[in-house]
């Protein structure tokens, strides 16, 4: 897997090793102690699969409690994916980033 850090410190832009033969693919997209290298310490305890139709806009989701890792992949398409920093101590606060995914 490739890791590249944005702008953002905690965001990351993960780019899988596909492997291919003659059945199809083979594409890992987690795997704890690779991400833990990075400095990723987080646990997924929940995965979801959505499907959005184009033009859809989905929400801005956050936790201040318990803040919760988000791990997204596009698997057909394009989306632009945007992130905001609302962290109020961080050295990047009130700063965004955005980045077009495709399959």
């Amino acid at each position: 897997m490739k890791f590249e850090e944005a702008k953002l410190k905690g965001l990351f832009s993960i780019t899988p090793e596909i492997f291919n033969d003659s059945r199809g693919f083979l594409m890992e997209v987690y795997q704890k102690e690779l991400f833990q290298k990075q400095g990723i310490a987080v646990d997924f305890l929940q995965v979801n699969h959505s499907s959005s139709k184009k033009g859809v806009v989905r929400g801005l989701h956050f936790q201040w409690d318990k803040p919760l890792g988000k791990l997204m992949r596009v698997i057909r398409g394009k989306a632009f994916v945007a992130a905001a920093d609302i962290r109020k101590k961080s050295p990047t606060f009130g700063q965004w980033t955005g980045e077009e995914l495709s399959e």
